[in-house]
C-alpha cells in the first residue's frame, strides 16, 4: 500500500532534518495528559492518536526511535504574593532557575525504559509550545522571610 499525501510529506521532513543536522530531538507536547498506566501509543485520545499512528508509520522505516515520555519543568523565582495567603493569588514574577527533565519513558507499546543518554533538554526542543507557557500542576510558596527574597517554585508536567 503507498504513502498518502500526509505520509509523503512527514517522511520529507524527517529524511531532510536527518540529512542536515538539526536537532538530535524533538519533544512534541500532546494535547491530553495521560496517567503512567495509559502512556502507549494504543491509549492516545484524538489529536495525539493520529499524530501517534502516521509518525510512527514513517518513523519505523526511517529508524527514528519514538517514545513517549513524561516531562516535568521545575521553575523557582522571585514572586508576588498580592498580599494574599492563597496560591491562587500568588504570581511568578521573575524566573532564576529552571529545569527540564524527563520523569518517564516508555515505547510506543507501554513498555518503561530507560534513556542510556544523559539528555540536556531545553524548551526550545519542545514544540508546539513551551511547556513554561501551561498552568503549573503544583507550586509552593514560602513567602516573604525578612531580608530574604520570597522564593516561589512551579512544576509543570
Amino acid at each position: 500500500m503507498g504513502m498518502n499525501a500526509h505520509e509523503q510529506e512527514l517522511r520529507h521532513l524527517l529524511l531532510s532534518w536527518s540529512q542536515n543536522n538539526y536537532p538530535q530531538r524533538v519533544l512534541y507536547l500532546l494535547d491530553h495528559m495521560y496517567s503512567e498506566s495509559n502512556l502507549r501509543a494504543s491509549m492516545l485520545k484524538g489529536k495525539d492518536h493520529h499524530r501517534a499512528t502516521l509518525l510512527r508509520s514513517v518513523a519505523e522505516k526511517l529508524r527514528f526511535r519514538l517514545c513517549l515520555v513524561s516531562l516535568e519543568l521545575h521553575e523557582s523565582g522571585g514572586a508576588n504574593d498580592h498580599g494574599g495567603y492563597t496560591y491562587n493569588e500568588v504570581e511568578m514574577v521573575e524566573v532564576n532557575e529552571s529545569n527540564l527533565s524527563i520523569s518517564r519513558a516508555y515505547d510506543l507499546n507501554g513498555r518503561k525504559f530507560e534513556l542510556q543518554e544523559d539528555l540536556d533538554l531545553e524548551e526550545a526542543d519542545c514544540i508546539p509550545y513551551a511547556l513554561s507557557k501551561t498552568e503549573p500542576d503544583d507550586q509552593d510558596y514560602e513567602g516573604y522571610q525578612g531580608n530574604v527574597s520570597e522564593a516561589f517554585d512551579s512544576t509543570a508536567d
